[in-house]
């Protein structure tokens, strides 16, 4: 799931959740914001039936003319016969497949229609409800940015407005044709693929290559990831951080060796993209078989995603002499004054945090043993034309009935110690809400001054260790039900069972999040009353809660990315996020009525918020 849209991003400014290792830092903050999305689709009245006639659905189908469409109510509620709660009922229904039995297979009643009938289109490897909502939000920008400046426009808006017509400049682009790329080559020392024999290697330095590429704008990141980022120790400190790269493929492709299906169609396509750009073939077979080796080296060398769940295993300070004892192929101290801005320098004793000793222990004998061969300015405008405070401010209510009932879930908790349980109460009371957009962004001013593993963290977002050791037993014990559930999990697709230690987290989280959501839910019922039903349907509100929680998960994914996504991506595939934390509430099955031992209400229930 991606939370990002909570988070107030900057330039490279990293999520809550951009790290799978720190995953379970975030429990307590998925449990508040997870599901907000839930409830906003439940505040508008997604209802649906699962007994709907065929004269419902044709009447919903239909051109909406703004006119109230009457039905006869299947049961005594009052009945919403708003433009909204029609539209809200038809899109319902383009979802679901109400020929399933809910209390079988929850995922498949309220989105197999989407999944059976959805086309992906050939420019993308997948489509969910994010995907749609992005495409829509994308247009809009479109919209924006294209017409014309106007004496209001802010100079960001302007520049913004001005770039984006020279990247859609099509007949310049193809005027310069591959050009630009060639003279980026060159300025990086040439490419071995392409010139072949004439390529000389003794003005090649792959840090001088890098330091190059930082230089005119491209990411560093490729034989070692360099970033700076919170220090875990301190929260107020910042530092310098080191760790292993993100390959292409994930590890698990690349150690199975050359010969592995997928790292076979990444060849391929390298050696085609080469030819395309003038390569002669069997050179570039020969360099790409070259390249393919080193990053399988690379990948035996690396930590396995399991083992950096604990952030105590990649959290390894040193100095940087201590790195260059590490790792002496290259003055370290030297190198980062030259990635970094003129103003900033550092010193042999400046601490770093190396993410995976183990790698950087490898990587001089691996190089060795080689050859040489405008984001804030688009929402402001976006913000302005599109976003009502009102929908901000009614959001922002919701989220109070989150935290509210979160920390009445906390306080009931029978597994948990009273001082644990106040340490967790402070670090929820001192998370921040990012909610649609920060006010700041509203404010020009404000836009060109800018263009000039959740346990182990306290409320301040420092690592250290704040659970009582009885509870920190008993939540492990709980984990692990959780772990065997999913890890017994299994792609119908691929026949590939889930990872339940790797995805353990955010499954946790799913579970959690979804029982904040429901009860914040019944106490905002309790406050306000029931809502109103849709037109011509007869599920009750607590019914279509569950349908509205799960069609945002609702998705469609080529076989090639679905795969990828089961090896590599620490969420569990949607239909398991939809039906393993269901199956485990009991007030679920109690809405739906599903018999007992029925497959979303299993005897036994893994429970751990």
């Amino acid at each position: 799931m991606n939370v990002c849209s909570f988070c107030v991003k900057q330039s490279e400014t990293r999520c809550c959740f951009s790290k799978p290792e720190k995953s379970r830092e975030c429990y307590l903050i998925i449990c508040i914001l997870i599901l907000l999305t839930l409830i906003i689709l439940l505040s508008t009245g997604l209802v649906i039936n699962y007994n709907r006639t065929k004269e419902t659905k044709a009447v919903l189908k239909g051109n909406f003319s703004g006119k109230p469409i009457f039905c006869k109510p299947r049961s005594k509620r009052e009945v919403c016969l708003t433009e909204g709660c029609v539209n809200a009922a038809y899109h319902i229904l383009e979802r679901a497949n109400l020929s399933v039995d809910p209390c079988e297979d929850f995922y498949e009643f309220a989105c197999g229609t989407f999944v059976h009938n959805t086309k992906i289109p050939d420019s993308k490897s997948g489509v969910t409800m994010f995907s749609q909502a992005m495409d829509s939000l994308k247009q809009k920008l479109r919209i924006l940015i294209e017409d014309e400046n106007t004496h209001h426009d802010s100079e960001a808006t302007t520049k913004t407005k001005e770039l984006y017509a020279s990247c859609m400049d099509i007949d310049r682009i193809e005027e310069k044709g591959l050009h630009p790329l060639y003279d980026i080559l060159d300025f990086l020392g040439g490419w071995p693929v392409l010139e072949g024999d004439d390529w000389d290697s003794k003005n090649f330095s792959w840090i001088g290559t890098l330091l190059k590429k930082r230089k005119i704008g491209f990411s560093i990141n490729s034989i070692f990831i360099f970033d700076v980022d919170i220090n875990v120790k301190n929260s107020s400190q910042w530092m310098i951080w080191f760790d292993q790269p993100i390959l292409t493929l994930p590890r698990e492709y690349f150690i199975s060796g050359l010969n592995e299906s997928d790292v076979q169609k990444f060849f391929q396509y390298a050696v085609d993209l080469a030819v395309l750009l003038g390569a002669n073939k069997t050179t570039a077979e020969e360099e790409m078989t070259e390249v393919l080796e080193f990053m399988i080296d690379m990948s035996k060398n690396s930590m396995p995603r399991e083992y950096r769940r604990n952030i105590q295993h990649i959290h390894n300070v040193m100095n940087l002499t201590q790195l260059y004892e590490l790792a002496p192929l290259l003055n370290w101290t030297e190198t980062i004054n030259k990635i970094l801005p003129d103003n900033i320098k550092v010193d042999d004793s400046e601490l770093v945090n190396v993410g995976d000793v183990q790698y950087f222990g490898n990587l001089t004998d691996l190089l060795n043993k080689t050859p040489d061969s405008m984001s804030y300015a688009v929402s402001n405008l976006y913000v302005k034309h599109y976003f009502q405070k009102r929908s901000k401010e009614q959001v922002e209510h919701l989220v109070t009935y989150l935290r509210n009932n979160f920390d009445d879930m906390l306080k009931g908790l029978e597994w948990m110690d009273d001082e644990t349980k106040k340490q967790a109460l402070k670090k929820e009371r001192a998370i921040n809400s990012y909610i649609g957009y920060p006010e700041e962004l509203l404010h020009d001013e404000n836009i060109a001054e800018h263009y000039s593993n959740g346990r182990q963290y306290d409320m301040d977002g420092n690592l250290g260790d704040w659970w009582q050791n009885d509870t920190e037993k008993r939540f492990l014990e709980k984990t692990n039900c959780i772990i065997e559930q999913y890890g017994n999990y299994t792609s119908e697709t691929h026949k590939i069972k889930i990872n339940g230690i790797y995805t353990q987290g955010e499954n946790i989280a799913d579970n959690g999040g979804i029982r904040v959501a429901y009860k914040a839910y019944m106490k905002w019922v309790e406050e306000n009353g029931e809502e109103e039903m849709l037109p011509g349907l007869g599920y009750t509100p607590n019914q279509l809660f569950w349908v509205a929680s799960a069609q945002i998960w609702c998705s469609v994914f080529r076989p090639e990315l679905l795969r990828n996504k089961i090896i590599s991506d620490n969420h569990s595939p949607e239909n398991f996020r939809v039906n393993g934390p269901l199956s485990n509430f009991d007030k679920f099955s109690n809405d739906w009525k599903c018999g007992a031992n029925s497959k979303m209400n299993p005897k036994h229930k893994c429970i751990v918020w």
